[in-house]
């Protein structure tokens, strides 16, 4: 509307019932408010020339005018409003242009309008006047169906009026979705309800019975001759609507005017695309014709679809013509069309955009299909969808039995192949990763005539299954393999796929430049690819975003994460520990711990509705640290208890068929036991993963391990021992450049990084440049400038624990830390230990100074 004061021609263009006499009456009160002249011509104007402009210079006249300006003339009109002086705006509602003399003498009109002169009409026709030079000019403008449905704000609070109740968003968006923004239809659809429903979503509607379908009998088939009513019932088998395909289809020649008039008209279609090319039809008045063209001509119905599938299928849009396939229950042909395109969907990585009609068709059907049954299960599994999986799987394996005598060897052995394969996928996705590994191990040692797409994914589920058990021997051997194999098969979908791998596995080795070069060519391939679907470049995205994060590059991370943590919806378990997890973290590193902490809250209970149990452990270890780290031992050790953390070290070793859930679950158990004194204990199952991890070339967990081990040694009371283990752990992590595997370990871990410096030469090593950056960017984060009185106190009431207050008090009366250790049952090195976290939190380091600051704000007597 404010565009159109600037405007001279305004069309409001939609089919009834869209709001445009009363867009119009609004708009003619908002102008009329500020003061300006308005001219309203409605209902009475009838569809002749004369009668238009003989009523225009009624309303015209003026004291001294001509009484009526000659109806085939503009000029005389023209002329009395370049006279007023001020703006006058000229609303036309229902405006019907339907003879030849009414367009020539309105195209005049408009074409010739005073700059002070505006003319607003509304019409469900668009009039056949020449436009192009006025919108070039920035003269004209339209609004159509677009523009005046209702949105999901509008249509609620509609809905909130009609019900007289509150509704949910989601049901709202399900009622829009159908009734596509039109406000007589809800009126309609409210009006055909046998009793108010109890909620949105008991309100049936359909288009092709009750009030709505009589609406479009009455209100716009009548506008069409019979052989465009016959065009439209034929089209309406199709969501999408170009000419060639309404062509093909209806066996015509002429439907791109038809498609045109339709919508010139005011028929329920609308333009979908910005090149002008493709049209859909309103959902209901879709329903509409399809029950039309059912009722008096099945067969035809049948012919019409058969014919746009066919056109579709050839043109690439099988999606399209599944949805045809399905929409006229065309079974046969439907699985026909899955059939003929699962190889390449596969290649693609479209199954997913298939999977869905999978559900639609029938079992008898679907089950003569084994090549369905088995790409159908395999994107089952990577959308976490295993009953769906399962049962798909069970009718192949019955399909291979009942027809074992039917088929010869070689295709019997490849269809049991792909079987196994899809059995091998479940595996995968349910991170059974010793069962995946022996899975691929067994697939690839068939000599089965296979296609290289499926060796190249079977190679890069073996990598992945091993690099999950620490077993990294195999990375480069593997990796070019399955990228030959892919290539091969000329699959961009299996090279993200594999990079999506590689890049976490050479991340873990202790390569982050191979990482990031792995996962940034994954990247850049799938944007190349994806065409706008985030959720498959989500994946390596998210990835990505975790390597820059360990190096501590957290710009890089966090542009990574704000555009792909939301997209993530296939895919493996490391994808969403990547793109959730890592967010908790850049939060945690940037200030946020408490948001931290209610997004990994949030995150373990998604993890474990759903059956993801390494992003549940590795969540829940993750609390656990930041718990620690706050202070707050209490609640770390409630959710220790609460997680089955409460058991036996043994059954966290590094053992055949440990992973990295395993290894999560084991570094929340040793800072819980760290945090409860049993140092001895935590000491024992943090070397065993320490030399586990090394010997596997795990680099970055060796490293992490090293932290937690020089934390233990300094709690033992032998800081050399801890600093020397916290240094090995830096000359580790020097290659990777892992910074914030130290930064994220807390003050302790920085103040023994820079007590192993040697201040008596420059740095000369990787190692001393490594652990001068990690200290620079520790004195980056730090608080600048004093804490207030205020500050120190909450900071002291929230994050001094009972036993840290206890120690301080004790401190404050003389005793040392050997005798303190005593008296509490702890060693001297945990006393000096739980100091270090008392000065930590106080912000000073001097002993006399801490003790004297906790007795100013009265902690302490």
């Amino acid at each position: 509307m404010d565009a159109a004061r600037r405007t001279g021609f305004t069309l409001v263009h939609a089919p009834a019932g869209y709001g445009k006499s009363t867009l119009l009456a609004e708009w003619r009160r908002t102008i009329e408010s500020a003061g300006e002249e308005t001219i309203w011509l409605a209902d009475h104007v009838c569809h002749r020339s004369a009668a238009l402009f003989h009523d225009l210079a009624a309303a015209l006249r003026t004291d001294g005018a001509a009484a009526y300006p000659d109806a085939e003339d503009t000029d005389p009109a023209i002329a009395v409003l370049s006279g007023r002086r001020g703006p006058v705006t000229i609303f036309v509602d229902d405006l019907d242009v339907d003879d030849a003399a009414t367009a020539r003498i309105l195209s005049d009109l408009v074409h010739n309008l005073p700059d002070t002169c505006r003319l607003i009409a509304a019409s469900r026709r668009r009039p056949d006047i020449p436009l192009a030079r006025l919108r070039a000019s920035g003269r004209y403008l339209e609004f159509g169906a677009a523009e005046l449905a209702f949105d999901a704000e509008e249509m609620t609070r509609l809905l909130r009026l009609q019900l007289q109740a509150d509704v949910n968003d989601g049901a709202v968006a399900r009622f829009n979705a159908r009734i596509g923004g039109w406000a007589a239809g809800v009126r309609l659809a409210m009006l055909g309800a046998s009793e108010p429903p109890a909620t949105l979503d008991d309100l049936s509607i359909s288009g092709a019975h009750g009030y709505i379908a009589d609406f479009f009998a009455e209100e716009v088939m009548h506008e069409f001759c019979a052989d465009t009513r016959s065009f439209l019932r034929g089209i309406s088998v199709f969501n999408v609507l170009s000419a060639e395909l309404c062509d093909r289809a209806t066996n015509r020649t002429d439907a791109a005017d038809q498609l045109r008039a339709v919508e010139r008209l005011g028929g329920f279609v609308q333009r979908v695309d910005v090149n002008r090319e493709h049209y859909a039809l309103h959902p209901l008045f879709r329903e509409f014709l399809r029950g039309e063209l059912a009722k008096n001509d099945s067969s035809e119905m049948v012919a019409i679809a058969g014919r746009g599938i066919a056109f579709l299928e050839a043109s690439g849009h099988v999606a399209e013509a599944l949805n045809v396939a399905v929409g006229v229950q065309d079974w046969a042909r439907a699985v026909d069309v899955l059939n003929a395109c699962c190889p390449d969907a596969t290649y693609k990585g479209r199954v997913h955009h298939l999977a869905q009609f999978v559900h639609e068709l029938p079992k008898d059907i679907l089950k003569q299909f084994p090549r369905v049954l088995l790409t159908m299960a395999w994107a089952m599994s990577t959308q976490r969808n295993f009953v769906a999986a399962h049962e798909l799987l069970g009718l192949a394996t019955e399909y291979l039995k009942e027809t074992a005598s039917d088929r010869e060897s070689a295709d019997r052995d490849r269809l049991k192949y792909l079987l196994d394969h899809g059995e091998m996928m479940i595996a995968q996705f349910t991170d059974n990763q010793p069962e995946a590994e022996r899975r691929c191990l067994e697939l690839l040692s068939r000599t089965v005539e296979i296609d290289p797409y499926v060796v190249g994914s079977v190679e890069s589920s073996l990598l992945y299954a091993q690099r999950e058990q620490f077993n990294l021997r195999n990375l480069a051997k593997l990796d070019a393999s399955a990228l030959a194999r892919f290539r091969r098969a000329d699959s961009t979908y299996g090279f993200v796929w594999n990079q999506s791998i590689v890049g976490p596995s050479r991340c873990m080795a202790g390569d982050t430049d191979g990482a990031l070069r792995a996962l940034g060519e994954g990247v850049e391939a799938a944007r190349a690819y994806a065409k706008g679907q985030e959720w498959f470049l989500a994946g390596p995205a998210c990835l990505l975003a975790e390597v820059h994060y360990e190096r501590n590059e957290l710009k890089e991370a966090r542009s990574l994460l704000e555009a792909y943590r939301g997209h993530i919806k296939h895919g493996f378990v490391d994808q969403m520990i990547a793109g959730h997890v890592t967010w908790a973290r850049l939060l945690a590193a940037e200030g946020n711990a408490d948001d931290a902490l209610a997004m990994l809250a949030e995150y373990s209970v998604f993890a474990k509705t759903r059956g993801i149990a390494r992003l549940h452990d590795i969540a829940a270890a993750e609390r656990i640290r930041l718990l620690l780290l706050a202070g707050r031992a209490n609640e770390a050790l409630q959710l220790a208890r609460n997680e089955g953390l409460a058991v036996d070290a043994q059954l966290l070793l590094p053992v055949a068929g440990a992973t990295t859930a395993t290894e999560a679950r084991a570094f929340a158990w040793t800072r819980i036991a760290r945090a409860e004194g049993r140092i001895a204990d935590a000491l024992r199952l943090a070397k065993r993963w320490a030399a586990f991890t090394l010997e596997s070339g795990a680099n970055r967990s060796a490293v992490r391990w090293d932290i937690l081990i020089g934390h233990l040694k300094l709690l033992e009371g032998d800081e050399l021992a801890a600093r020397r283990q916290v240094r090995k752990a830096a000359s580790s992590g020097a290659p990777g450049r892992f910074v914030r595997a130290f930064l994220d370990e807390g003050e302790t871990t920085i103040r023994l990084l820079a007590d192993s410096v040697d201040g008596n030469h420059q740095t000369a090593t990787a190692t001393d440049a490594f652990v001068e950056e990690i200290l620079r960017a520790s004195d980056a984060g730090r608080r600048v400038g004093p804490l207030s009185a205020e500050d120190d106190a909450a900071v002291m009431v929230s994050q001094l624990t009972s036993r840290e207050t206890e120690i301080a008090a004790l401190v404050a009366a003389g005793l040392r830390n050997r005798e303190i250790g005593q008296r509490l049952g702890m060693t001297e090195g945990s006393v000096k230990w739980h100091l270090q976290q008392v000065y930590d939190k106080v912000g000073i380091r001097r002993r006399a100074g801490a003790i004297r600051r906790i007795r100013e704000l009265g902690l302490i007597p």
